[in-house]
């Protein structure tokens, strides 16, 4: 069941329910449910990670195309430290949607940037740029990443490694991760919590007809790998329902645009 939004920054990871599970929102199936007294409907309309059926839609020019966020072939692991060099051109905190060219995975469309990442480095997880707005694409990126199949192996690459990542992954439902069809959800805003050089909390919204939910994602930089990490000890990857969306920058596949 998802929880109110009280724009709170909670303390440990949302139990062991898939993060897609209840965000990929049926808004008639949402009205019913709130009738009959339950907040959102579990629902994946989620393809395998190997399928793309959804139309890419670009904010970067042809010539401009950022590097897919879709795993490299033989990555393995964590990415060696000097393999994460993404130049630094901002450090500000975004007050409106970066620019980004939405790739398709399955039927989600995620925010891509050569500037802020993912940069392919043969990891599944790729380079972000260390600043706000790269962890900002960090933390869509991540939400994107586990709802796949490989959500574990995954996970391993883009988490800092803990006992609440490992809880999570032990915890997890394959089936939740394969389901296919329906009507789905996209990104649609983000609200920063916490920003520092080392450490950026942020909460990641998705909307489908009226409906908002929204993930809090906690990231640290990982000085090893020279790259942004969610830490599911500090993370929520339960949804919460957005009852004010106002709160939230608006951030979705209609801001066009290229790199900025």
């Amino acid at each position: 069941m998802a929880q109110k939004d009280d724009n709170t920054v909670p303390e440990t990871a949302g139990g062991n329910s898939s993060p897609f599970t209840p965000w990929w929102f049926i808004a008639a199936g949402f009205v019913l449910l709130v009738i009959i007294g339950l907040v959102v409907a579990l629902f994946l309309p989620r393809q395998t990670r190997e399928t793309a059926p959804a139309t890419t839609t670009e904010s970067a020019s042809a010539g401009d195309r950022a590097p897919s966020s879709a795993p490299v072939a033989g990555g393995t692991g964590e990415p060696p430290s000097d393999t994460c060099k993404v130049p630094v051109k901002d450090t500000s905190i975004p007050t409106e949607g970066p620019k980004a060219e939405w790739v398709p995975d399955g039927y989600v469309l995620v925010p891509t940037s050569k500037t802020y990442g993912p940069v392919a480095n043969g990891s599944k997880w790729g380079c972000f740029a260390h600043s706000p707005a790269g962890a900002l694409f960090a933390a869509a990126n991540f939400i994107d990443g586990v709802s796949g199949g490989d959500y574990a192996a995954f996970a391993k690459e883009a988490a800092v490694d803990n006992t609440a990542r490992d809880a999570w992954i032990a915890g997890e439902d394959p089936d939740l991760h394969t389901q296919t069809g329906g009507d789905v959800a996209q990104f649609s805003g983000f609200q920063f919590i916490g920003t520092d050089e080392d450490a950026v909390t942020v909460r990641i919204s998705a909307q489908q007809g009226s409906t908002v939910g929204a993930w809090t994602v906690a990231l640290v930089w990982d000085t090893s790998a020279q790259n942004w990490k969610a830490d599911l000890g500090t993370s929520d990857l339960t949804v919460a329902e957005v009852t004010n969306p106002q709160a939230f920058t608006t951030w979705s596949m209609d801001d066009g645009g290229g790199d900025r």
